[in-house]
């Protein structure tokens, strides 16, 4: 890989913080598979949410690893890569349920029962917020040259 130069110390930190954002959005991926895999118990399928999160969490791992995150060509393939797999598993799947229904006449709580209703919200807001790391290391890469 080319080595990266930087106009300043200031430039170089903005550069790694970015990289920072994007194994965030990897992280943030994985760790949506296994709230939708407790949370439901569903298995990972084919066309499932948790597979939707695999593949995004999969396809930024591993430009974590071997990419050096410098060209903004691949930056913006990378961001339009996360957004096509999201805007696929909306129109698929849609939002997804509740994760837990409350089964039973009693309440075990007025805030674990909104919880349990913001959970599908959660899950949106997440795949959706995800999308801004990935758009400021494009930013940042299109400043280095």
């Amino acid at each position: 890989m080319k080595e990266i130069t930087f106009k300043n110390l200031a430039e170089q930190y903005k550069f790694e913080n970015g990289i920072a954002g994007v194994k965030t959005v990897a992280f943030g991926n994985f760790f949506l598979l296994v709230m939708i895999l407790t949370g439901t118990g569903e298995a990972v399928g084919f066309l499932t949410h948790g597979f939707f999160s695999l593949i995004a969490g999969s396809v930024i791992f591993l430009g974590v690893l071997t990419y050096n995150w410098a060209n903004p060509k691949i930056n913006l393939a990378f961001l339009f890569v996360y957004i096509l797999i999201l805007l696929v598993e909306v129109s698929i799947l849609g939002i997804p349920e509740q994760l837990m229904n409350s089964r039973g006449n009693f309440s075990k709580g007025i805030f674990l029962e909104m919880l349990v209703y913001m959970v599908p919200f959660i899950y949106i807001g997440v795949r959706i917020t995800c999308i801004l790391p990935l758009a400021i290391m494009y930013y940042r890469s299109r400043k280095l040259n």
